[in-house]
């Protein structure tokens, strides 16, 4: 079973600009080579969210999920 995680990062550009993505990271993308993270929320959108930008990353727990 795959865990969910509360992502923030800013915007590749500008750092003022936060955001936050809420979900599983597709595990393809878990690739230490590579230079980004996939996040799927649960309704099914993706976020391509580049490794340099993340501020933060919080493990949830399955009762999280709203």
């Amino acid at each position: 079973m795959s865990h969910r995680v509360r992502i923030v990062f800013h915007n590749w550009k500008d750092m003022s600009k936060e955001y936050t993505v809420e979900g599983v990271i597709v595990p393809y993308s878990k690739n230490p080579a590579s230079e980004r993270l996939v996040v799927k929320s649960d309704d099914d959108q993706y976020t391509d969210i580049i490794k340099e930008t993340i501020i933060s990353i919080t493990h949830l727990s399955d009762e999280s999920k709203t």
